[in-house]
């Protein structure tokens, strides 16, 4: 007949109850931001899709930072950085014909971020004041500013929160109202564990990929 440490109960309940509160608490941040991206985030990424599908090419006397046209400039490569992490990516950081800087930010690395090298003369399409394309060496790559395909990333995003903060929440709800009762090691108890937390990193590492992809941010100035 095995004997139990004394106090192993004990502290199997408290480390339940911690586990509980930890996916609580996850749970009532993620479902509340997975609701608003999912009911303004969404909404506002498919305006400006639509808007910048929709946009003409600029006239000579359009300009500004608010331009809702497609402007194509000219543009200097300064620095370039590229980096195959997990997530793969990297930046351009450009000066214009009239020596203004700006930095351009991409998700993966496509040819063109792998063949840019300071000097590079490059072509670039901006829209709303901000880089969305840079061309050259017979490759384009769309910056992280690109508004096309960002309700979709968005979207996911959100759906990602909503189902792992659900999760969180119900396995709180479980663990503080039966750690008392299920003080033994379960196989279920330690399968909902992993689960929760589990998504709960997944969701962390996503989000800024889903952020970076979601559309035009502030410009990076240089």
């Amino acid at each position: 007949m095995s004997r139990r440490r004394p106090g192993s109960t004990t502290w199997r309940v408290r480390r339940l109850r911690g586990a509980g509160v930890l996916a609580g608490v996850f749970g009532v941040l993620a479902v509340p931001t997975a609701v608003v991206m999912l009911t303004v985030g969404v909404p506002q990424r498919a305006s400006d899709e639509r808007a910048f599908l929709s946009a003409r090419p600029c006239g000579a006397e359009t300009k500004g930072p608010a331009e809702e046209c497609l402007r194509t400039a000219w543009f200097t490569v300064e620095a370039v950085r590229v980096w195959q992490r997990r997530s793969p990516g990297g930046w351009v950081r450009v000066i214009a014909d009239d020596g203004r800087g700006d930095r351009a930010d991409f998700d993966g690395t496509g040819r063109f971020l792998q063949r840019a090298r300071p000097g590079d003369r490059v072509v670039g399409t901006v829209w709303r004041g901000e880089i969305v394309t840079l061309s050259a060496h017979g490759a384009y790559h769309h910056t992280t500013g690109h508004p096309v395909g960002a309700p979709v990333a968005v979207a996911c995003g959100a759906l990602v929160l909503l189902v792992s903060g659900g999760l969180g929440a119900y396995a709180s709800w479980w663990w503080l109202r039966r750690t008392d009762r299920c003080a033994v090691r379960t196989a279920g108890l330690s399968a909902i564990a992993l689960t929760v937390l589990g998504l709960g990193i997944y969701t962390i590492f996503l989000l800024p990929v889903f952020e970076g992809r979601a559309g035009p941010r502030p410009r990076a100035r240089v």
